[in-house]
């Protein structure tokens, strides 16, 4: 069943207008250069999203959704065990941040604030509870050391990734938000990994 062209018409706003403020920002980016990437007048532009604001919103909206929706997916896999949940996760987290150009990003975490902290509440949220899950796989398959207990795990874990993906923090350290994501995860997984863990996994 095909969808209705409304909703293809929207995706496709919103795909276009997701790389022009990953790669520019928030502030440089206008809707007139929108539509024009689009090849669309204004007018049907702002008869989906009457604002900039609430165009970046409902991406924002999206990019959180279908990450989400992923990690869920991969924890509830019973194809996969913990060491493939653990690196099917770590690609996706690194593809969604390699878009992310270092300066748009402090560009928006600075120009749309209020947006920005309801991604890091969601994100900080979601990683407490998806990897606490993730955690009690690890441990139930051997992966896991079990002399930890897990809310510690967690709590270091979500206070370290979103401290690395805080675009002052790397771009203080001259880093990519991908590289910086993976610096961290590697160093926590090889400290929580039993000798198993660390056989299998190749970070």
């Amino acid at each position: 069943m095909e969808e209705p062209k409304e909703d293809l018409i929207r995706k496709r706003i919103i795909e276009a207008a997701s790389k022009q403020f990953l790669d520019y920002g928030y502030k440089k980016v206008t809707m007139d250069e929108i539509a024009e990437v689009l090849g669309m007048s204004k007018k049907t532009l702002y008869q989906f999203f009457p604002s900039k604001y609430e165009l970046f919103n409902a991406i924002a909206d999206e990019k959180i959704c279908t990450i989400n929706n992923y990690i869920n997916h991969t924890i509830e896999s019973q194809e996969m065990n913990f060491i493939e949940k653990v690196h099917a996760i770590i690609k996706c987290v690194s593809n969604e941040h390699h878009q992310m150009r270092p300066t748009a990003l402090l560009d928006i975490q600075k120009s749309v604030p209020e947006i920005w902290k309801k991604i890091m509440d969601i994100q900080k949220e979601n990683i407490s509870t998806k990897f606490t899950q993730l955690m009690e796989i690890g441990k139930q398959q051997g992966y896991i050391r079990t002399d930890i207990p897990s809310e510690i795990i967690t709590t270091v874990y979500s206070s370290a990734i979103l401290t690395m993906l805080n675009p002052e923090v790397y771009n203080a350290l001259n880093k990519t938000p991908s590289e910086c994501f993976q610096y961290a995860v590697k160093i926590i997984y090889e400290g929580i990994l039993t000798d198993k863990g660390l056989e299998e996994l190749e970070l």
